[in-house]
């Protein structure tokens, strides 16, 4: 399973990345340019995306136009996003799971855990997503 780390800073993103590290997921870390520029939609296709991480870090409104943009393809349609930050900025955004930010490593891993078996389950028919 594959969770990418969208980020707008890239001591954030890396940051998180490292902490995340040794997981039972692979994370990607990418800056938010990468995938609004010409070969986004390449590079968000070139695996499967089982989970969008957004750190709210992003310039305002980015966050919201890169969740809309991904989301436009039909093929990351479905796949569920996850804000890190502030619980008003993540609604705004329109993220399926907001996380306050700041958070300790376990829990965060705990959580991200959580929604991929809960997803996984869900597109089987074994289970409802988390709430």
């Amino acid at each position: 399973m594959t969770v990418l780390v969208v980020y707008g800073d890239p001591v954030v993103g890396q940051t998180l990345a490292l902490l995340l590290r040794g997981s039972t997921y692979r994370v990607k870390p990418v800056d938010q340019s990468l995938l609004t520029g010409p070969d986004g939609r390449f590079y968000l296709l070139e695996e499967e995306v089982d989970l969008l991480v957004f750190t709210l870090d992003l310039d305002a409104g980015c966050s919201e136009s890169v969740l809309r943009w991904v989301r436009s393809i039909p093929e990351m349609a479905d796949v569920p996003a996850m804000a890190l930050g502030a619980p008003s900025r993540g609604a705004q955004l329109g993220a399926d799971y907001l996380i306050p930010w700041p958070i300790r490593t376990e829990e965060l891993r705990r959580q991200i855990e959580a929604v991929l078996a809960a997803t996984g389950d869900h597109l089987t028919g074994n289970s409802p997503v988390p709430e």
